[in-house]
């Protein structure tokens, strides 16, 4: 005998379908608004790091900073974002503040 899940029978009210698709559309407001943030502070750092790292080649900073030169590279085109514990050691090793890298935001 095939499984048959049961079905929920009962509806619901307009005002409680009202209310979910103002929560859904709530949800799906912050996800895009959190997502353009994080894109304005990843342009950010990678504006940093690039005005940073001046005449040293890729490598050269990347040891200095903790990160691997293709890491490196990646951040400074977009296209890699880093963990907060990540930024937090590359903080510490160029002995900066977050003020320092997102000035706009702190």
């Amino acid at each position: 005998m095939p499984f048959r899940p049961k079905v929920a029978t009962r509806m619901i009210s307009p005002l409680t379908e009202f209310r979910v698709k103002q929560f859904i559309a709530h949800t799906l407001w912050n996800v895009c608004h959190l997502s353009e943030v994080r894109q304005n502070l990843d342009v950010q750092l990678a504006k940093y790091l690039r005005k940073a790292r001046g005449e040293f080649s890729y490598a050269e900073f990347g040891k200095r900073v903790g990160l691997s030169h293709t890491t490196l590279h990646r951040i400074e085109r977009g296209e890699h974002h880093l963990t907060l514990n990540k930024l937090e050691t590359v903080m510490a090793k160029l002995k900066i503040k977050l003020s320092d890298i997102f000035p706009d935001e702190y």
